[in-house]
């Protein structure tokens, strides 16, 4: 998370030089006026939505949150996929790839400062075509070749339009499915979180 000072400043780990910075963006694309812009940030900075994000509430109620800290889960997830990805492709995982591949497919912002856009706004299919562009050869030689026709259906499938819709069956757990208690002693134990200033 890029923080919420609203300032030319620097939170870490965003600003360490390995990390992904996330700044947020409201639901128009326009980057929020409390989200940082610190130099660091050009460089290594997306923005994704923070405004009126739903999550968890008390008493199993949804609730809308807004900052940069609920901006970064969103970018967390598309890397995530991302990776995943890469896994069933037969590729290796690459996370800093993936990082590289964020940034650069961001989208420029309209009617706003450079600065405050960070490297643009998350483009999740130009993410995803730019990670796999260099290895769409090879795949589509590997297809003419292979022997086995739902391996042929695959490698071709893995660069259509349509597959990252069809990966949310695919990947995400269904909502309905009840979850599983974890026996990991410290998954389950509570943790205080110190928020950062500018988030409801």
């Amino acid at each position: 998370a890029a923080g919420n000072n609203g300032c030319d400043c620097l939170h870490v780990p965003a600003a360490m030089p390995s990390v992904l910075a996330v700044g947020a963006m409201d639901e128009s694309g326009n980057p929020m006026e409390f989200s940082n812009w610190g130099q660091q940030y050009q460089t290594q900075g997306i923005l994704a939505p923070g405004q009126n994000i739903p999550g968890a509430g008390p008493n199993d109620s949804i609730v809308l949150k807004t900052g940069t800290s609920f901006a970064t889960p969103i970018v967390s997830g598309v890397a995530a996929l991302l990776l995943s990805l890469q896994l069933k492709q037969g590729l290796k995982m690459d996370p800093q790839a993936v990082r590289d591949a964020i940034l650069k497919s961001g989208d420029s912002c309209e009617k706003t400062e450079d600065q405050h856009c960070l490297m643009g706004r998350l483009n999740i299919e130009e993410a995803r075509k730019h990670l796999f562009s260099k290895h769409t050869g090879a795949i589509a030689s590997q297809t003419k070749s292979s022997l086995d026709g739902k391996e042929q259906e695959f490698k071709t499938e893995i660069f259509s339009s349509e597959f990252l819709s069809k990966l949310d069956s695919e990947v995400i757990p269904s909502s309905e499915s009840e979850p599983r208690a974890s026996t990991d002693p410290l998954i389950n134990t509570e943790v205080n979180i110190n928020k950062n200033k500018g988030e409801k």
